[in-house]
């Protein structure tokens, strides 16, 4: 089975991509496919590799038409892929997946469960999907400059979604709301460099990622670290930061911005 990646408009009706532009959207959308199908074999999100070998997308061929990518789905034969589904049959459900990831990605497909030949896949995840893949959908936009381009992808004879300068817009621009909210977090994650990371929220039932401000508390990011040891120990621990949220203009969650993070009272 095959995902097709059909560009439409500029230089695509010469049948041609600019290099730099054209093979970065494809490298962003094969990444968000890629982790579609690791989630599809495995049950997991994972945000880099490696990735699971059940489920791989290959790259085939190119065509005009405007000018078509054609990405070549292979599955491991015999056996069961997470979802309980056989791996013969997967190429059906990963679609079904990407349609749905996708569309929620770029705010066009309302929150709710994927049900599929047996398969339930919760609100939840799909929502946790959508945010794993939205930074290589937002790459995966990069080719398209105007409201005259547009790349529709397919796969089993069936539209999976359209990216055009409204789902980049959706992407791009987001809302940051005023004031700041005071929760208690796991630290899942935190790159001290780029001072970024993940923190779980009970509320929600998931990680999210979070920026550190600019002019957060001296404190915020040796007190994050500390915490993200003790995340990997399994300790349970959790720790206070005060934050806004950012939001796509749909509403949905996108991102926290930390300004403080301190321990909880009676403890050091």
């Amino acid at each position: 089975m095959t995902l097709i990646f059909k560009f439409q408009g500029h230089e695509a009706e010469q049948h041609r991509l600019e290099a730099y532009d054209g093979l970065e959207a494809l490298a962003g959308l094969a990444r968000a496919a890629t982790l579609i199908a690791h989630y599809a074999a495995t049950g997991k999100i994972r945000h880099r590799k490696p990735y699971d070998e059940k489920l791989r997308f290959y790259f085939e061929d190119t065509r005009p038409g405007s000018l078509e990518a054609i990405l070549a789905l292979v599955s491991t034969p015999g056996g069961t892929i997470a979802a309980g589904i056989a791996t013969g049959v997967a190429g059906n459900f990963v679609y079904a997946l990407l349609a749905r990831v996708w569309k929620r990605a770029v705010g066009r497909e309302r929150e709710s469960p994927l049900n599929f030949d047996g398969a339930h896949i919760g609100a939840g995840d799909i929502d946790a999907l959508a945010e794993a893949v939205e930074p290589a959908l937002t790459r995966g936009h990069q080719w398209i400059r105007s409201s005259g381009q547009q790349i529709v992808i397919s796969g089993n004879n069936n539209q999976v979604a359209i990216f055009d300068s409204s789902s980049k817009e959706y992407l791009v621009n987001e809302v940051i709301a005023e004031g700041y909210d005071i929760q208690d977090v796991s630290v899942a994650s935190l790159n001290v460099n780029s001072r970024r990371g993940r923190v779980y929220l009970a509320d929600l039932g998931r990680t999210v990622p979070f920026t550190t401000a600019r002019d957060a508390t001296p404190r915020t990011i040796p007190t994050l670290a500390e915490y993200l040891s003790e995340y990997a120990d399994n300790s349970g621990a959790t720790v206070n930061i005060k934050f806004q949220r950012v939001y796509y203009q749909d509403g949905r969650l996108k991102r926290l911005i930390v300004q403080d993070c301190y321990a909880l009272a009676g403890r050091v």
